[in-house]
């Protein structure tokens, strides 16, 4: 919520998002997605391993996730969901 007040302070002030994904963030992330077997699926693939250690891009998209609603279930699915697509895109790129 902290965020979306800061963000929307942004708009309203024509200036960039104030908000940025910080190392803590995605650090605390990791270590609370890797309770989850969906999460350490993605872990055992070598691939999606170095790209979740590695890319900036995935580590942010993991420093976004809300870990409060880590433990609904609706918003796993959401997080597999879209890191899913986030590191088949990497994958993509890094290929080319």
């Amino acid at each position: 919520m902290k965020k979306f007040f800061l963000n929307l302070m942004s708009i309203i002030s024509f200036s960039p998002f104030i908000t940025q994904v910080t190392q803590e963030d995605v650090t605390h992330n990791l270590r609370k997605l890797k309770e989850y077997s969906w999460f350490n699926a993605y872990l055992e693939n070598e691939i999606f391993r170095n790209l979740i250690v590695h890319n900036d891009r995935v580590r942010n998209v993991i420093g976004e996730f809300n870990e409060k609603r880590f433990s609904h279930c609706s918003y796993q699915k959401k997080m597999n969901k879209r890191l899913n697509a986030v590191l088949l895109n990497e994958e993509v790129r890094t290929t080319v």
